[in-house]
């Protein structure tokens, strides 16, 4: 009996080891490897760390699931030495397939004003369970599915993806008044703002949408899709009934828009235009407020007034009146202009004066001159009178 009953706890621990233990996501996750500066003391990160320097560790975490699991990865410093330094994780939010590892970089950073020292920072690591997978009963193989709650017009409806995004079904849905209906292909994938598969979706009727472009009206109703930043590839496709009787004022040019937010300003979508069927169609690749935009052409300019021709007046020739000589007025000649004329001044003219020495040498000379020429006539004189004593002897 006692061999039996050791028998049965020894098979009963043994199934215990081999079937498959449902892991929490806190215990689902651990520090397997830690490397690089600083020390480790449990989850408390000790790092000395100078001006100027850069100090890093690096974390491999281990998810011991095996299924996925979300990671949230934080660290809070005990003091950041009034904002000289910093600590910076490369990964903080991000899905670990089961049976996987991660490396996540822990840095502290200190800035040149830095105080040099020791410094602490405590790491916390959440991890939550996805959706319980629902099996696939169409597609065989065991593929798990995750649900995606739908909400499209007022209609709820659950649909399933696979785990990164692919949709395992077409999903359709048309507004109230019939004028909208959207259709998402099945194989699309839809994936959320951060990358990750869609858990949800919702249209609902926008009730006070943006402000459209001067000279524009939004024609019919405005939508919300939710969530927004909800990518799809392909994109979906968006077919919007229109009813001409319903345009307020001329208008002729329609378009589907989305809203851009960050802009403020609608953003025109390439689409077409089937006056036939009234219908715009367009390929959406996101999700956000959508609206069909019409627009007024300018006004002509008015014609002018058609006026009846008035009859021409007979035209009247007046008497010619006698032109009364105008008096002649006093002319008042101008005033000749004083002519002012310009003052000569004469140079001047001073005498040379005749220097002493040239009154002497002048002098002098004629005196010589003179005295020359009255030694000439003496000279001849008495040569005449010789002559005559010797004729007269």
């Amino acid at each position: 009996m006692k061999r039996l009953l050791m028998t049965i706890v020894l098979i009963l621990g043994l199934l215990l080891l081999v079937m498959p233990i449902a892991v929490s996501a806190a215990s689902g996750i651990t520090v397997v490897d830690r490397i690089g500066d600083g020390v480790w003391e449990g989850s408390t990160w000790q790092v000395e760390i100078y001006p100027g320097e850069a100090k890093s560790t690096i974390l491999t975490l281990y998810n011991s699931s095996s299924s996925p699991l979300d990671v949230e990865v934080t660290i809070i410093p005990d003091s950041l030495d009034n904002g000289n330094l910093t600590f910076e994780l490369s990964e903080t939010n991000f899905t670990m397939p089961g049976r996987s590892n991660v490396g996540v970089i822990l840095t502290a950073n200190a800035s040149g004003s830095a105080t040099p020292g020791t410094y602490t920072a405590e790491l916390t690591i959440k991890s939550e369970v996805p959706p319980t997978p629902t099996p696939s009963f169409s597609g065989g193989g065991g593929i798990s599915l995750y649900s995606i709650e739908t909400n499209l017009f007022g209609v709820e409806k659950t649909y399933y993806t696979e785990y990164d995004g692919d949709l395992r079904d077409e999903i359709s849905g048309t507004s109230q008044d019939g004028n909208l209906t959207i259709t998402i292909l099945e194989g699309t994938i839809a994936l959320d703002e951060e990358g990750k598969r869609l858990g949800s979706l919702e249209v609902l009727v926008n009730e006070n949408p943006p402000e459209p472009p001067k000279g524009s009206s939004v024609i019919g109703l405005a939508y919300d899709f939710e969530p927004t930043g909800a990518t799809f590839d392909p994109p979906i496709t968006f077919t919007w009934v229109y009813d001409p009787e319903d345009f307020p004022g001329d208008v002729t040019d329609l378009v589907l828009a989305y809203y851009d937010k960050e802009a403020s300003e609608w953003i025109e979508l390439p689409c077409i235009v089937d006056p036939t069927t009234c219908t715009v169609t367009a390929s959406v690749s996101h999700f956000t407020t959508f609206a069909i935009i019409g627009f007024v052409p300018p006004m002509p300019p008015l014609p002018e007034p058609d006026h009846p021709e008035e009859p021409e007046e007979p035209e009247v020739i007046e008497p010619e009146e006698p032109v009364e000589e105008l008096e002649e007025s006093e002319v008042v000649e101008p005033e000749e202009p004083e002519v002012i004329e310009p003052e000569v001044i004469e140079p001047d003219v001073k005498e040379p004066k005749v220097s002493w020495l040239l009154t002497i040498g002048l002098t002098s000379s004629l005196i010589v001159i003179a005295g020359v020429v009255c030694w000439f006539w003496l000279r001849r004189r008495r040569r005449r009178s010789r002559e005559r004593e010797g004729v007269s002897s």
